[in-house]
C-alpha cells in the first residue's frame, strides 16, 4: 500500500488584514493621529471593493440575460 501524504497548507493574512492590525496598533500606541475611519480603512475599503465587484458581475449577467432574450426572439 502507498504511504498517504498530508498536505499541510500555510495561510498568510491579507494586506488589508496586515495594514489594518498595524494601524490599529499604532493608532492606541499613540502614534499616529489619525481618525479612526482612516485606521480602519483596510477593513471597509477591501468589503466595499468586493461588494462593487459583485454588483459588476451582476449587472453584467442581468444585460447579458437580456442581450440572449432579444438574440431569441
Amino acid at each position: 500500500m502507498a504511504k498517504s501524504e498530508k498536505k499541510t497548507t500555510i495561510k498568510f493574512p491579507s494586506l488589508s488584514v496586515i495594514l489594518g492590525v498595524v494601524f490599529v496598533t499604532l493608532k492606541l500606541c499613540g502614534k499616529i493621529a489619525w481618525s479612526w475611519v482612516w485606521v480602519l480603512s483596510p477593513f471597509w475599503i477591501g468589503a466595499i471593493i468586493s461588494i462593487l465587484s459583485l454588483a459588476v458581475v451582476g449587472i453584467v449577467g442581468l444585460v447579458a440575460v437580456k442581450v440572449m432574450d432579444k438574440i431569441d426572439e
